[in-house]
């Protein structure tokens, strides 16, 4: 009944009613009339009606009472005022028994978020919490929410907590978090530790706090591995909110920096890597102040490890506290006596240069590696150590004799280079330092005398990377240029030519794809005239090399006059220079001229390749060829000009490709046909069209008449896929494609057809897809002409490739789920009988294919789907089980796994026979260990999933059988048993 239907004084009668009921026993009728007419009450009126309760001697009535209190008051809009007697009441409140204690902390924190709380109420809050508080002897959930009140209290009114309770509360809290150890509580606690490190006086108190927080260092927290202990904390999450203390306030450096090089001293390698990554962190957090203190220790320590050390990912982490160190004394504004970049720089270059002479092989990746990590760490260090540090590289190299050796100097050399690439201010700095003038003799020099490939391919290198450097510094727009690009160029050339065959992706070539970008005109007068005259003379060192030249202004420069050459006559080698040409051009200029001019030109002598008789204008190698570069022009990025894809398309339909009288089908034709399928399917499956497919199915149904060419078919099949892939069949002629999908499996179940098996596996598993991915209607003859195959002996050898190809790969897309689920109500009935390990028909090797397939397919189902099939689905389970082949029996048991995890219930009805499998496999001597293995891991499943009243009846059973399996002949057999044997145990009622 509605207090608004009432007097003002049955109301209030029914209102106190109300409360009574709800303090003896909760329940949502009292609340809503409670909370109807409340709203007429103030809340401290509300607080007299339940004073009585509240402070009642029975422990339920008063948790009742306070919990009605908490619940009504917070649905109510309250005033300050209330706000800060009603919270001063629960905190005096806060001295209850340990059961009601979790309600009130829940209480404070949700006022404490929902309102702004003033300074005295937050100092009487505190006072109670810590007075009759005693968090560590609360239970895991009261003191995670004991902790939540502080850190919503310290996150919201943090300036009136430093202002009025200041030292008294770092003190008070301390004791509060000291000796916290669940890692869900300690997230929270860490988050904790942050605020008050970062905004509290610690003056004196610095050790105290630091000993609270350094005992967790370092994490060695491991996830539990059952199930119910699991929590949602994991080790990375640890580890980083960790650092976050340790990190958050400088004062703690003195303390916090010996504890890190003192973990970094431990025999245990994860111990190591967590001190680095803090160190690391830490030196970034503190400042130049730490490093003054502790700059030469930490370098001694880590310049070690990183000299004579073993671990490549502690060799890493060391360089990262390298990279800290570099980046905190090169900052700018920051000036010390002690730790001058400059000078601390040339100590580290004067230690390597030490351990150089005392082995130079052993001690110059090492070396090379900590100038890297000074150059990543800022723009100034990167300057540094092109100043003092690589003249001392270079010199030592000249002097080098062992040739070997010199290769790798070059090698490790080029990567410091490419650490000065990495970022704009570093590729400044770095080039102020740089004597281009005696860089580039030496190098030209190497280049003029080097006499193995490995070394020429090392000096090329590293000129390639100064080349980029040079041009990223954009030093080439200068008037003035430092390096004589003319002879760098020539020099590269002639290297070049002194090599018997040069890669399309040499080295050398790609120094003068970069210079022909930047220096066109040298390039043009000094080599490419020169070059394009020999390629009438059948050079095939100077057409690779043009192909690297033309990019750019260059390629629009010369391609009209080479594309009209070929246009008066046939070259080969022209196309060839053309299309590997295209492949190279960058910018969007270029793109356009390709496009309007060279590409559609080429366009055009392909379909006339393509369409015309034997007298055609181009050979069979020449179309070839011009295809090869007309599908490398679509993954570069021809594919958004979609208007030349739509020319290409319907001058495709407008040519016929047979007489439509024609009733043989001639070889000339064949290879014209196969042609142009091809570049249809390399149309439709790599650009990117946006409009309606138009082909006329009529023709490739004509042709599929009197054809059985498997390359012809095999590309009809590419394309009919595609089309229904994109949903574009209400845009096609259906019939016509109909027939042509017909016709291709009128071609595979014909046994005496030209098609060879291998073929026919590959149109299968084309069309199948296709069919089966976009569910037409015909996806249900392709299932059957599957199983077709399975039966059938002669195509055991590729029905494993069938099986993967048909089942494995079923991506997820638009209403996907629906099309798996009709796909397993088709195949499963089908394929059961083979499985079954009584049928001799099929391989082992097949069944277990077909196994893992259906596993596959039932992983990306729903369960509720996967539930309607468990009784169809365990058959093939307990038919697997029992095969010798210890493929298909692991095949098995990961289904059987999924089942049980998945859908218990198919399981449970006949878990007698599955246990009793399960057994027999996991001690059985003729089973594959790994077979043994894995069903001892699905026993262990049973434990997890299952409910123990079903488990309990098979304990003794288990037990009896799995002690067998722990004296295995296999150590991981054994390992396994004594795990899935603990868990059983435990299984009681």
């Amino acid at each position: 009944m509605d207090p608004k239907d009432m007097s003002g004084e049955e109301a209030r009668v029914r209102f106190d009613l109300a409360c009574l009921d709800y303090v003896k026993s909760p329940n949502t009728e009292a609340f809503d009339f409670i909370l109807k007419y409340g709203s007429s009450i103030t809340v401290l009126e509300f607080v007299k009606v339940l004073r009585p309760n509240v402070t009642d001697n029975d422990e339920a009535t008063r948790l009742n009472a306070i919990t009605l209190l908490i619940d009504f008051s917070l649905k109510l809009s309250l005033k300050p005022v209330e706000v800060k007697l009603f919270l001063e009441f629960l905190a005096g409140r806060l001295s209850d028994r340990y059961t009601i204690i979790p309600k009130i902390l829940s209480g404070i924190t949700s006022f404490a978020k929902a309102y702004e709380l003033d300074t005295d109420t937050i100092k009487k809050v505190c006072e109670e919490f810590f007075e009759h508080v005693d968090v560590p002897a609360l239970h895991q959930e009261t003191r995670y929410k004991a902790y939540n009140l502080l850190y919503t209290i310290l996150q919201r009114n943090i300036l009136d907590m430093i202002n009025t309770m200041k030292q008294d509360f770092v003190l008070n809290y301390i004791r509060t978090i000291d000796g916290e150890q669940d890692p869900r509580n300690l997230i929270i606690v860490f988050k904790m530790n942050v605020i008050v490190l970062q905004h509290f006086n610690l003056d004196g108190i610095e050790e105290t706090i630091f000993d609270v927080i350094s005992c967790y260092y370092p994490i060695d927290f491991q996830p539990p591995e059952d199930e119910e202990k699991k929590v949602p904390v994991t080790p990375d999450q640890l580890k980083a909110h960790l650092n976050n203390c340790l990190k958050a306030n400088g004062k703690l450096a003195s303390h916090v920096i010996p504890l890190l090089l003192d973990k970094f001293d431990s025999s245990l390698l994860d111990s190591r890597l967590q001190s680095m990554e803090t160190l690391k962190q830490c030196i970034l957090a503190y400042g130049i102040g730490a490093m003054e203190e502790f700059g030469t220790r930490v370098w001694n320590e880590v310049k070690n490890e990183i000299y004579n050390g073993v671990n490549s990912d502690l060799r890493e982490k060391c360089l990262d506290v390298v990279s800290a160190i570099f980046w905190v004394i090169t900052l700018p504004n920051v000036k010390s006596k002690e730790l001058d970049p400059v000078s601390f720089l040339v100590t580290s270059r004067d230690f390597a240069e030490e351990k150089l002479s005392y082995c130079e092989e052993k001690y110059f990746k090492p070396t090379i590696l900590i100038y890297v990590a000074i150059i990543r760490s800022s723009g100034v260090s990167s300057g540094l150590v092109s100043k003092y540090c690589l003249p001392s590289l270079w010199s030592r190299y000249q002097t080098h004799t062992d040739t070997s050796f010199k290769v790798d100097m070059l090698n490790e050399m080029s990567v410091l280079y490419e650490a000065f690439l990495s970022e704009p201010t570093r590729i400044k700095n770095a080039v102020e330092h740089v004597d281009w003038i005696q860089l580039q003799s030496t190098l030209m020099l190497e280049l003029e005398s080097c006499k193995c490939d490995e070394t020429n391919d090392a000096v090329l290198c590293i000129l390639s990377e100064i080349l980029a450097l040079y041009q990223a510094a954009e030093l080439h727009k200068e008037k003035e240029q430092l390096l004589d690009i003319a002879k760098i160029v020539q020099g590269v050339y002639n290297n070049i030519c002194t090599q018997e065959n040069i890669a399309e992706g040499s080295n050398a070539l790609s120094i003068l794809t970069v210079i022909s970008r930047t220096y066109p005109d040298t390039v043009n007068s000094l080599l490419l005239l020169k070059l394009l005259n020999k390629i009438d003379e059948g050079d095939k060192t100077s057409q690779i090399i043009i192909s690297r030249l033309l990019v750019g202004d260059l390629f629009i420069q010369h391609s009209q006059r080479l594309m009209k050459r070929l246009s008066e006559h046939e070259d080969i080698d022209i196309i060839h220079l053309l299309t590997t040409a295209l492949s190279y051009q960058e910018t969007e200029d270029v793109f356009e001229f390709c496009m309007k001019i060279i590409f559609q030109q080429m366009l055009l002598l392909l379909l006339t390749a393509a369409t015309s008789e034997s007298s055609s204008r181009l050979s069979e190698e020449s179309a070839m060829i011009l295809f090869q570069g007309f599908t490398t022009a679509l993954y570069t990025g021809y594919h958004s000009h979609t208007e030349d894809m739509k020319m290409f398309m319907r001058v495709f339909d407008r040519t016929p490709i047979m007489g439509e009288d024609s009733d043989e089908y001639t070889p000339s034709q064949a290879v014209k046909f196969t042609r142009f399928a091809a570049i249809i399917e390399i149309v439709l499956k790599y650009a990117a069209l946006d409009y309606s497919i138009e082909l006329s199915w009529e023709q490739w149904h004509h042709v599929l008449k009197f054809t059985s060419d498997p390359l012809t078919v095999r590309s009809v099949c590419s394309i009919i896929g595609i089309v229904i892939s994109r949903g574009q069949l209400e845009t096609t002629n259906i019939p016509d494609l109909e027939g042509t999908i017909d016709k291709i499996f009128m071609l595979l179940e014909d046994s005496s057809s030209d098609i060879s098996y291998f073929n026919k596996a590959w149109l299968m598993i084309r069309l199948g897809q296709a069919l089966i991915q976009g569910w037409h209607h015909k996806a249900e003859k392709a299932i059957q002409l599957y199983v077709m195959y399975l039966t059938n002996k002669t195509t055991h050898a590729i029905t494993v490739t069938l099986t993967k190809h048909l089942l494995l790969p079923i991506h997820r897309g638009h209403r996907i789920v629906l099309y798996k689920q009709r796909f397993l109500m088709t195949l499963i009935p089908l394929i059961t009988p083979y499985i079954n390990a009584n049928n001799s028909d099929l391989s082992s090797e097949v069944k277990s294919s077909l196994v893992e397939g259906v596993c596959v397919l039932l992983e990306s189902l729903p369960q509720t789907v996967v539930g309607r099939y468990g009784d169809t689905l365990y058959p093939i389970v307990l038919s697997a089980l029992s095969t010798p082949s210890a493929t298909s029996l692991v095949a098995a048991l990961k289904l059987s796994q999924y089942l049980i995890t998945h859908v218990p219930s198919c399981v449970i009805l006949h878990l007698d026979t599955l246990i009793r499998s399960l057994c027999h496999t996991a001690t059985s001597a003729s089973a594959d260990p790994h077979g043994r293995v894995h069903a001892l891991e699905v026993l262990a499943t049973c434990t997890r999933q299952l409910h123990h009243t079903h488990t309990h009846v098979h304990r003794e059973y288990v037990l009896r059988r799995v002690k067998q399996a722990c004296g295995d002949r296999k150590r991981v057999v054994r390992t396994k048993a004594c795990e899935v044997l603990e868990q059983w145990l435990k299984i009681n009622l």
